[in-house]
């Protein structure tokens, strides 16, 4: 049990560190008018979404994770049993 305090201690502390840093990164929507004539197509646009791959990866890290932690956790009671 005394692993599983860590673990939770780790993930709250490496979360408080990295996202703020994640969010950051984040362009802002938009950019500025381009002005002009609208069918002239204006100027380069400004910013980027974060894509629908970041998620994936967020996701499967989130799984990964979970499994660990699963796999610490059944080790623990086997090692308690015995």
């Amino acid at each position: 049990m005394k692993t599983l305090r860590y673990l939770k201690k780790l993930v709250l502390i490496l979360s408080l560190i990295t996202l703020p840093a994640i969010v950051s990164l984040a362009d802002p929507p938009g950019g500025p008018d381009p002005g002009g004539d609208p069918g002239t197509g204006g100027g380069t646009p400004v910013g980027s979404p974060l894509g629908e791959g970041a998620w994936i990866l967020v996701a499967l890290g989130g799984i990964y994770g979970a499994i660990r932690i699963r796999g610490i956790i059944s080790r623990e009671k086997q090692q308690e049993d015995q």
